[in-house]
Order: structure tokens, then C-alpha cells, then sequence
């Protein structure tokens, strides 16, 4: 029974992969088969959907340890970790791959079913609704940027694509192809189709992270850290140092226009 029990748990064990440490870690989180099950809301974008996934988006970052930014679009989340903020600093579930995975996964299945039930005006999804969750890490800071930057573009493609299609459906993707995002904007505007009219959350995504707040206390000023969802997200590529600066120290600068009001 020894020799069983040995063998078999070098089969498990031959699999249980961990990222090393004090790198930046990124779960990429995305609904399982969700066109099957969003054929009914509006389109190119849904007001509630994009509510319900932001709203769930912010739920599993504030459980996630390490988590220091979030970036949503379509049926996506990209939580972005950190785990070395001090030297004894643990990484979530040891940086465990098929652990962070699973867990990401269930916990964005649960957060995301507890708000769609928990609203009183719910989009029209049809069908169980799941997702699956991939985790790897990135070389440093820079290159988690990068990564951001990345996915924003797709996002702005995606958003691009989606409008066209709620027009032209099946026909878009011959319309579309071998464009650019340029050549493929000036198609929408002969269309007659007013993009930037659109949201910004939908058009570039949207954003989590933390932001300092000045308390008044009977001790004085304090700071304390919350976190927001910014729908109003800018361009990561007119501005790298700002998304660097929160991936860096978890949190952005002090903005008085954003954090006196």
C-alpha cells in the first residue's frame, strides 16, 4: 500500500505547477461559451451585462491577496497580482497554478450568478453561465503593462467589430477584413454611425484598482485606500506611466478632483 500511495502521488504532484515568486502573476478570466447565452440582450453593448460584469470584476479583486489591478471587457477579467510588496510577502495559494485557477474561476462563477440574481432588472441571459480561469505570470512590471495595453487594443477592436455587426451582422467579418482600427472606424462612420457616442467602458474597457481617500479623524488626517471602478478609462498607451505607477505600489497618486469629491 506504501509503494501505491508513493506512486500515485507522484502522478498528482507531477502537475502541480507554481509560478516563482515575486513576479507579477496575471488571471485571465473569461465566460464559457457566453454568446450561446447573451444571443438576447441588445447589441453592440448591453448596459446591464456591462454593469453585472464590472460589478463582479470589483467583487473578486477585493478577495483576491495580491491583487493590485483589474481591467474588464466584453465577457473578460484580467486580475493583475503582486506579491512583493514586503520579503515576507505570500503569494495566494502559494502562486499554485491549478489552485489559483480553479478558485479564480468558482469565485467569479459564484460572484457574478449572486449579483445577476441580485438585481431587480436583469439582462436577458439564457442558460448556466460558468467561467474558466488561465493563470500565468509576466517577466516584471513593464511587461504586465504591456499586457494591459494589449488586451485595450483588443477591446477597442472588439468594440469596433460589435458595432458593425449589430448593422451588417454575418456580413462584417468580410467587410472587416484586412482593415485597421483606423480603416475600420472610417467604415463605421460611413455607416452613419456616431462611435464616440458610445460609452468609454465600452469603447476602451474598463478598470479597477485601488485610490487613496483623506479621512478627518479626532487623531487628524488619515489615508486610507479604496477600491473604485473607473469607467472613464483612459488610454494606458497616451499614458504608461500611470498604469505602471498603480502596478508598481498597488495603488494610484492622490488625485484631488477624484479623491476630494
Amino acid at each position: 500500500m506504501a509503494q501505491l500511495q508513493y506512486r500515485q502521488n507522484l502522478y498528482e504532484n507531477a502537475y502541480n505547477y507554481s509560478i516563482i515568486g515575486r513576479i507579477p502573476v496575471i488571471i485571465k478570466i473569461d465566460a464559457r461559451s457566453f454568446s450561446s447565452v447573451s444571443h438576447n440582450i441588445p447589441k453592440p453593448f448591453c448596459h446591464k451585462t456591462m454593469a453585472l460584469f464590472n460589478k463582479t470584476m470589483l467583487s473578486i479583486a477585493k478577495q483576491i491577496d495580491g491583487a493590485v489591478f483589474g481591467y474588464q471587457y466584453s465577457d473578460k477579467i484580467i486580475i493583475i497580482l503582486k506579491n512583493d510588496k514586503t520579503l515576507d510577502t505570500e503569494p495566494w495559494f502559494g502562486n499554485n497554478i491549478q489552485k489559483i485557477s480553479s478558485v479564480a474561476s468558482s469565485l467569479t462563477s459564484y460572484e457574478f450568478l449572486t449579483n445577476f440574481w441580485g438585481m431587480n432588472d436583469r439582462p436577458k441571459l439564457d442558460g448556466i453561465i460558468t467561467f474558466k480561469a488561465h493563470t500565468f505570470a509576466v517577466p516584471d512590471i513593464n511587461e504586465a503593462v504591456n499586457y494591459i495595453l494589449y488586451k485595450q487594443f483588443y477591446c477597442m477592436k472588439y468594440a469596433v467589430y460589435e458595432t458593425l455587426y449589430s448593422k451588417y451582422g454575418k456580413q462584417t467579418d468580410e467587410l472587416l477584413a484586412d482593415k485597421n482600427i483606423e480603416e475600420r472606424k472610417k467604415i463605421i462612420e460611413d455607416a452613419g454611425i456616431n462611435f464616440n457616442s458610445y460609452p468609454t467602458s465600452f469603447r476602451r474597457g474598463v478598470s479597477t484598482y485601488l485610490v487613496p481617500q483623506l479621512l478627518n479623524t479626532q487623531h487628524g488626517q488619515i489615508t486610507k485606500h479604496k477600491w473604485i471602478v473607473d469607467f472613464e478609462t483612459p488610454l494606458f498607451s497616451d499614458d504608461k506611466t500611470r498604469l505602471a505607477t498603480i502596478l508598481n505600489t498597488g495603488s494610484d497618486i492622490f488625485r484631488p478632483e477624484r479623491d476630494l469629491t
